[in-house]
């Protein structure tokens, strides 16, 4: 009796390690930057879905305030859509201008998935601009910052992960060095819990590198 008593306590811990790893996977898949000069994060759940958002700047935060749109349980192809749509009305993108440019950064754990989606947000980001008669470009950050670029590559990293691991680090309770060791889905979690935290906004602003471009409106 002991035995079966313990064998279905096994079970039922093993179901529950299962389910909560589930849970967890499903709050944090995907990690999604946003850089016009407004800047904004997404995590997304395995459907794509915001769970969380912050803004990583003041002019970001101003488009925040200024809303009534909540991200959370958006598709990430809506999200974005809207806040280009929010960028557009404060002026940050301008129809008289054809040096508009959005700067994306798109992680995944599996890179077909990563891929995937970084060409399904980047297709309706183009096509929205186009429909707003916004002329200008959407461009894969990674490819676009040769500092960060050399950075990532002295550290044998991606470009991505190397924004998360300054992302997860920005609040001081883990160091960079830290952030990098650990798993991808591990930063994603810390980034997704930060997002809540006090001051966590004025911490991203002086701790991550400055990458977006400055000026507009």
């Amino acid at each position: 009796m002991k035995k079966l008593f313990m064998l279905g306590f096994g079970l039922l811990l093993g179901f529950s390690l299962l389910a909560c790893d589930y849970g967890e996977t499903r709050l944090a898949q995907s990690y999604v930057l946003v850089e016009i000069n407004p800047e904004i994060e997404f995590i997304l759940n395995d459907e794509d879905e915001v769970v969380s958002y912050s803004a990583l700047n003041e002019d970001a935060e101003g488009l925040l305030e200024e809303t009534d749109i909540v991200f959370e349980g958006m598709d990430i192809e809506d999200a974005v859509e809207a806040w280009l749509d929010l960028a557009i009305e404060a002026g940050f993108l301008d129809a008289n201008r054809e040096d508009n440019v959005v700067y994306l950064t798109i992680v995944n754990e599996d890179e077909d998935h990563e891929e995937a989606l970084r060409e399904r947000v980047g297709e309706r980001a183009r096509g929205h601009m186009v429909g707003r008669a916004i002329g200008g470009a959407v461009e894969e950050r990674g490819l676009t910052m040769e500092e960060f670029i050399d950075e990532a590559r002295d550290l044998d990293v991606s470009p991505g992960l190397l924004r998360m691991a300054y992302a997860a680090s920005a609040d001081g309770e883990i160091t960079l060095e830290e952030a990098l060791e650990m798993e991808m889905r591990e930063l994603m979690r810390i980034i997704h819990e930060a997002h809540d935290m006090p001051n966590h906004r004025q911490h991203r602003r002086e701790n991550m590198p400055e990458t977006a471009p400055r000026g507009r409106p």
